[in-house]
């Protein structure tokens, strides 16, 4: 389903005739992609490209990098990889591509934005051009899908990219204006739970330096109660978890077994109706340390 949604971005940009731009994270993995996963898509990216080669222009985000990645300390990151691999791709972390009356700088994902603003310093504006700003961050009060808060803009000051036209920003996967010149690019389909309901699909910039925004209707995550409500085959269904009230009388735990954070994560998860195995070992993993800190 990813390689369908790219596969209809290419095609809208080779219809146009006009480059891509990409803010990274084509797969949506905690550690870079597999071994396994790279083997399958490579041949389908390459043959892709073969048959649509829409120059591209890509930075990469963090779930494309495999580790730590700063300005002086780069992550190896599968965008690398693909760059070396498709004539038509190709990265700009940290660097700057002139198209014409376009210029796009591109900044890959930093972790903690450390040493953003330095960076943010040594990007030269070319004079006479539209200058967009590519990054793979979030941005203060930034919200996601589902309405929660997750951007912290760390390290960023926003007065500081006033001196783009455009900064296209990655790694939200809700699309939509931040403020001012910063624009969320979102992602092209659901990715996660946390993104049921949402609109995802691509931006084309067109003539007059005007956005617009399409959607590609794509798989979305749903929930049911009853199976008769399934309706296709194509969403990703999910059984309705059932309303959980909580008794405050209940979260009343005896000061003297505060010092037993499994008997107290073994209550909370009884109390809260929390069967996942992943979450209590999540949940422990967080209280010890938290503990050694």
């Amino acid at each position: 389903m990813q390689l369908d949604a790219y596969r209809t971005v290419l095609q809208v940009a080779m219809k146009y005739d006009v480059p891509l731009l990409f803010g990274g994270d084509i797969f949506h993995t905690p550690s870079g992609l597999s071994n396994e996963l790279l083997s399958l898509a490579l041949p389908e990216l390459l043959e892709l490209y073969r048959v649509y080669p829409v120059p591209t222009y890509a930075i990469s985000g963090n779930h494309d990098q495999e580790g730590i990645n700063s300005m002086n300390r780069r992550s190896p990151s599968y965008i690398n990889t693909l760059a070396n691999s498709i004539k038509h791709f190709h990265v700009i972390d940290f660097e700057t591509r002139d198209l014409g009356n376009i210029v796009v700088h591109g900044i890959p994902y930093i972790n903690y934005n450390q040493g953003y603003e330095e960076v943010i310093e040594m990007i030269d504006i070319v004079p006479g051009k539209y200058n967009i700003l590519m990054n793979h961050a979030d941005y203060k009060g930034q919200k996601d899908v589902n309405g929660v808060v997750i951007g912290k803009g760390e390290n960023i000051n926003e007065n500081n990219l006033a001196k783009f036209d455009l900064v296209l920003s990655g790694h939200v996967h809700k699309a939509g204006w931040v403020r001012n010149n910063i624009l969320s690019i979102g992602a092209p389909m659901a990715q996660r739970l946390s993104d049921m309901g949402g609109e995802f699909g691509y931006w084309t910039l067109k003539h007059g330096f005007k956005l617009k925004f399409h959607n590609l209707a794509l798989p979305n995550f749903r929930y049911y109660e009853d199976e008769s409500e399934i309706d296709n085959d194509t969403d990703y269904w999910i059984k309705k978890p059932k309303e959980v009230v909580v008794d405050e009388n209940e979260m009343v735990i005896n000061p003297k077994d505060l010092g037993d954070k499994m008997a107290l994560i073994k209550q909370y998860c009884k109390t809260m109706n929390i069967k996942s195995r992943t979450k209590r070992v999540l949940l422990q993993r967080l209280i010890h340390g938290s503990h050694d800190d």
